[in-house]
């Protein structure tokens, strides 16, 4: 798993690639904030890259991390 942020402008510049490889939004199930964060290859059955905003982000960026309950559209880009 590896993961795209952007510390140092505040997500500014995680935009075009977001929007190049259409994340829309936060992939935890029921959130529709907007994502600053992608996560690559979490699971062979998941999309290649997901979303988070950055409360769920914060949620597994621990010490034991956090289980999260995902969701995808068809096409794994909203």
């Amino acid at each position: 798993m590896k993961i795209i942020r952007d510390e140092e402008c505040h997500g500014i510049m995680m935009i075009p690639l977001l929007y190049d490889w259409r994340i829309h939004r936060c992939n935890y199930r029921d959130c529709e904030e907007k994502p600053n964060t992608i996560v690559l290859d979490i699971h062979p059955e998941a999309p290649k890259a997901i979303g988070l905003c950055e409360k769920h982000y914060q949620c597994g960026n621990k010490p034991g991390g956090h289980r999260m309950d995902l969701e995808f559209s068809p096409t794994g880009g909203e």
